[in-house]
This record gives structure tokens, C-alpha cells and sequence, in this order.
């Protein structure tokens, strides 16, 4: 039990500071620069210069959940030795940050920059086996961005972005799952909605240190992100999927701002690769708790 409440404290603490780091100009002073700010916008938001210098930046959403999953991979678990009493109501949670290394790197609103988005399966209501943490996946990413205005179709583009990715769980054998990924992305907006598109490719790997060789099966070669903004509330959906194998997996969001600097937040999955353990392994997962920033 002491165990868990350190625990509890802990996300806590993450999420008090995390609430702290400004989202917009408004929260916090910035000195004169680049571009006014653009809501949606991860890269606008990191151009910001502040007053403090260990300014942190949202980058994907962060939020903490519970969760109810139809399915526990115990087969992919199985060396665990509370694999076989892992319970399907877990705590899921999500942080996110980017840091800005050099603003106006190749011009007028670019920037090299880098990210740590770290999501967490954790079976906090499993008292019996001292509510273990089922899977962490660790994704750090370096990368150059550009603010854009072009408009193709009445959508505005509004950032591209280019970049290496790893991903991985952090484990040893049997239960090792990581890849690596050379990325772009690319943010365009038009009204209330926003759509994110971010296309990869592997980097190969020796079969001999290859934890996931099929994983492009599951996780396919891009991930698709739409946004609906209607009135306060923002509606979202996620997806991965690939066109051959005809695996992927999707999640909807819904969130509404019930404080300041914290949102209601509905979460439903569906399909394969919601986790680099369950990469191949299908589940719907349904989840209500709070976030603290939505994609706009």
C-alpha cells in the first residue's frame, strides 16, 4: 500500500508540474519573436521564448485514465509471475514534452528541437501482486520543424516536421519490444477541424536484435490524427493501419475543460498495437479520467 500511495504521489507531482508549463502567451510571459501563436500548434507554441529558461512545451497529450480493457495479452506476459492474475481494469497514463535546442535554426520560424512522450499500463488496482506496472513505453524523438501558411483546398498547412524516433519498453528478454523510425509530419487546419498526418519508415535491424520483426504488420506506416472543435469540447480520433496485412488499430477522444488548466477526458481504443507489448495482440480498451492539453 505504501508503495502505491508513493506512486499516486508521484503522478501527481508529474502532472501538478506538467500543469504549470504555459500552453499559450497568455499563461506566461514571452519575449518578441516569431510568429503569434497558433492554437493546435506544438511547433508555435515551442518558438516561444519565456522568462524561465527550463521552460518545458506540451507535445502530444497528457492525461491520466481508468481503464477497462476487454483483453490482457497474458501470452506476451507470460514470464511474469503474476501474469495469470494481471486484472483488465488498469490506470493508463500519457506524458509528453518537447524542448526547444535551436530556434531559427534554418531560418525565420524553424527549429531544432527534441521530445519524451512516456505511456504507462498500470495495474494500480491489483493489490494481491503489489499493483505491478504491466507496460511503460519510452519514445524519445530529435527533430527540425518549420511553421508554414500555405493553403491547399481551403486547408491551411500550418507545421512540418522531420525527425528520428525510438520507441521501446524498456524490457529485457522475453518481453523486449523497441523499433526505430526516421518520421515526418505534417499539421493543417481548416475551421474547427485539424488534421495531423505523421508517415515513417523502420530502420532495419539484425534478426538477431530484432525484438518485433512483424511489427509494420500491426502498426502499419503512418499515423492519421483528426481534430473537431465544437465549442469547448474537442473530439478526436487516432489512427494506424496497415493497407496489405489489413491490421491497425484507432482511438476516439473526447475532452471538455472542467478547471483552468484541466479537461474531462473519454477515451476509447480499438484494434491492434495500443501498447509495443500488445503490438500484435487486438483489444478495446475504454477509459474516463483527466487531461491536461487536447491537440487545439
Amino acid at each position: 500500500m505504501q508503495n502505491i500511495k508513493q506512486t499516486l504521489m508521484s503522478c501527481l507531482l508529474v502532472f501538478s508540474f506538467i500543469g504549470s508549463i504555459p500552453q499559450s502567451l497568455g499563461e506566461t510571459e514571452a519575449s518578441e519573436g516569431s510568429s503569434m501563436p497558433i492554437r493546435g500548434s506544438i511547433i508555435s507554441n515551442m518558438l516561444k521564448e519565456y522568462d524561465n529558461p527550463f521552460t518545458l512545451y506540451p507535445y502530444e497529450t497528457n492525461y491520466i485514465l481508468t481503464t477497462y480493457t476487454s483483453k490482457i495479452n497474458t501470452k506476451a506476459i507470460e514470464s511474469y509471475d503474476w501474469a495469470d492474475n494481471a486484472q483488465k481494469v488498469e490506470a493508463k497514463f500519457q506524458l509528453s514534452l518537447g524542448f526547444p535546442i535551436w530556434r531559427d535554426i534554418a531560418g525565420k520560424d524553424s527549429l531544432l528541437g527534441a521530445s519524451y512522450t512516456q505511456r504507462s499500463w498500470w495495474q494500480a488496482f491489483n493489490h494481491k501482486n503489489s499493483s505491478p506496472f504491466r507496460e511503460t513505453n519510452y519514445e524519445p524523438q530529435l527533430f527540425m520543424a518549420w511553421l508554414t501558411d500555405s493553403e491547399v483546398l481551403g486547408w491551411t498547412f500550418r507545421e512540418v516536421e522531420v525527425g528520428i524516433n525510438h520507441q521501446s519498453n524498456g524490457k529485457a528478454e522475453p518481453t523486449s519490444r523497441s523499433w526505430n523510425r526516421g518520421y515526418a509530419r505534417v499539421m493543417a487546419q481548416r475551421g474547427d477541424w485539424q488534421l495531423d498526418l505523421k508517415p515513417w519508415f523502420r530502420f532495419s535491424e539484425s534478426a538477431e536484435h530484432d525484438d518485433n520483426p512483424d511489427i509494420t504488420k500491426y502498426m502499419g506506416y503512418y499515423r492519421l490524427k483528426v481534430g473537431y472543435r465544437l465549442g469547448e469540447s474537442v473530439f478526436s480520433a487516432d489512427g494506424h493501419y496497415n493497407w496489405n496485412s489489413g491490421f491497425g488499430g484507432a482511438e476516439l477522444g473526447w475532452s471538455y475543460p472542467i478547471a483552468k488548466n484541466v479537461r474531462f477526458y473519454t477515451q476509447l481504443f480499438s484494434g491492434y498495437g495500443e501498447s509495443m507489448i500488445d503490438y500484435d495482440a487486438k483489444q478495446t480498451r475504454v477509459g474516463v479520467g483527466f487531461m491536461l492539453n487536447d491537440m487545439f
